[in-house]
């Protein structure tokens, strides 16, 4: 699957003549437009999309918070192989991880290892840790690289 799926992913932004072509420019594209783009059609299944979950720490200091914390998350297909992705954005406060980001992306890599999922696939669009959120981003980090160890240790191939 690695090949397969490598492979996907490199015709996608050489030849980008995603799905739902809405942009010449792949790097254009918001998060749920790359996600439709890359993978099989109408397959993707966003999670907590009805939820809303704002940063705490941005309403505190008066920024601007979005409903998704910046980042989709939820399965797809991708040649018929079922996979989970994550896709950040990077117009929502750079793409930076802040508790929220990062507790997302840790459950993720936990349901990847509940359900055995072949890969989790990363679409990074990313400007690293917020520093609204300073100690609780660097914290949600650790707890995402922990779990994507964790995913891979049990066969989880993370791309």
């Amino acid at each position: 699957m690695p090949a397969v799926v490598l492979l996907r992913l490199n015709q996608a932004l050489e030849e980008f003549q995603g799905y739902f072509k809405i942009s010449e420019n792949y790097q254009e594209l918001n998060a749920r437009e790359r996600i439709h783009a890359l993978f099989d059609e109408h397959s993707f299944i966003e999670w907590l999309a009805e939820e809303k979950h704002y940063s705490p720490y941005l309403a505190a200091l008066n920024l601007p918070g979005e409903a998704d914390d910046g980042i989709v998350i939820g399965s797809a297909l991708l040649e018929n192989n079922k996979v989970l992705v994550a896709a950040q954005q990077k117009d929502f406060m750079g793409g930076a991880v802040g508790e929220i980001h990062g507790a997302k992306l840790t459950g993720l890599f936990k349901a990847a290892i509940a359900i055995q999922a072949k890969a989790v696939i990363l679409l990074i669009d990313s400007g690293g840790v917020r520093l609204h959120e300073a100690n609780a981003g660097e914290i949600a980090i650790s707890e995402t690289i922990r779990a994507i160890f964790d995913a891979r240790n049990h066969g989880v191939m993370t791309l």
